[in-house]
C-alpha cells in the first residue's frame, strides 16, 4: 500500500449571506425602532398615532401606550427586511468585517437614540 494516494474529503462551504441577512435585518429593525422612539418624543401627536393607528391591533394597547406602535414598527421592518435581504444575499459571501462594522455602528446609533440624556429634554 505504499503507492496509494489518499484523497481528502471535499468540504463545501456554505454561503454566509443568509446568516448575514438575518443579523442585518435584526439590527436594521432595531434602528427603525429607535428612530420611531426618537420621533415619538419630538413629533407632536406621534404618541397618539403610534398607540391608536399603528399599535391598534395589539389587545389592550391603551394600557401599553405608544410602545405598542413602536413594537409594531419594529415588527413590520423586520418582516420586510429579512426576506428582502435573505433573497438578495443568500447565495453570496459578504465581507464579514464590513457586516460587523455596519452591525456595531447601527447598534451604537440605536442605543444612543434610546439613551435618556440624549433624547429627553
Amino acid at each position: 500500500m505504499a503507492g496509494e494516494t489518499v484523497t481528502q474529503p471535499v468540504v463545501q462551504e456554505r454561503p454566509t449571506g443568509a446568516a448575514v441577512a438575518a443579523v442585518l435585518a435584526a439590527v436594521l429593525a432595531l434602528f427603525v425602532f429607535a428612530l420611531v422612539n426618537f420621533a415619538a418624543i419630538y413629533i407632536e401627536g406621534a404618541p397618539n398615532w403610534l398607540r391608536d393607528d399603528l399599535g391598534g391591533w395589539i389587545p389592550s394597547n391603551e394600557g401599553i401606550g405608544p410602545y405598542s406602535g413602536k413594537i409594531t414598527a419594529l415588527l413590520i421592518a423586520y418582516v420586510i427586511l429579512w426576506p428582502t435581504l435573505h433573497f438578495s444575499l443568500r447565495k453570496r459571501n459578504p465581507n464579514l468585517k464590513v457586516v460587523n462594522v455596519v452591525f456595531l455602528v447601527l447598534l451604537a446609533i440605536s442605543t444612543l437614540l434610546f439613551w435618556p440624556p440624549l433624547v429627553e429634554d
